[in-house]
């Protein structure tokens, strides 16, 4: 019973388990010593796969980190460039929004202009798809060959 009996790489279930037992540090001790128990002659290949398995799994906790942090210092620098926008123009604005607010509703206009950009190249390549079928159809019949 226990994780022994589930860690081993016979097929990708099992796999998958024993890559997700050791990237929890909880459990992942227990696994490196039950593969260094069934693979004797594989001792450094384990500890290779172990380690680098490892330094993976804390690359990417450390990435997405620093992802948070970095976007959340870029918010607030906005938050703070409007701030500092309102006290150097010497008036307030007339909408009658906090800066959070204008900050927020000028990312809303960013994310709806980057989907429309985005429908657009879908309807672009639709249209180039169409003239392309269209194109195909006027050619004469024994000139029709599929690649």
């Amino acid at each position: 019973t226990g994780p022994a009996s589930f860690a081993h790489f016979d097929h990708f279930a099992g796999a998958s388990l024993v890559v997700l037992q050791s990237a929890i540090p909880d459990d992942s001790y227990t696994v490196i010593h039950t593969a260094l128990e069934s693979e004797p002659r594989g001792y450094w290949l384990t500890w290779i796969f172990f380690l680098s398995l490892t330094c993976l799994c804390t690359f990417l906790v450390v990435g997405i980190f620093v992802a948070v942090v970095t976007d959340t210092y870029a918010r607030e620098g906005r938050i703070i460039e409007t701030e500092n926008e309102e006290e150097t123009s010497g008036s307030a604005h007339e909408d009658g929004l906090t800066p959070m607010e204008r900050v927020l509703k000028a990312e809303k206009e960013r994310v709806e202009k980057l989907k429309k950009a985005e429908e657009q190249k879908e309807t672009d390549r639709l249209a180039r798809e169409e003239k392309r079928k269209q194109e195909f159809l006027a050619l004469p019949e024994n000139n029709k060959t599929f690649v």
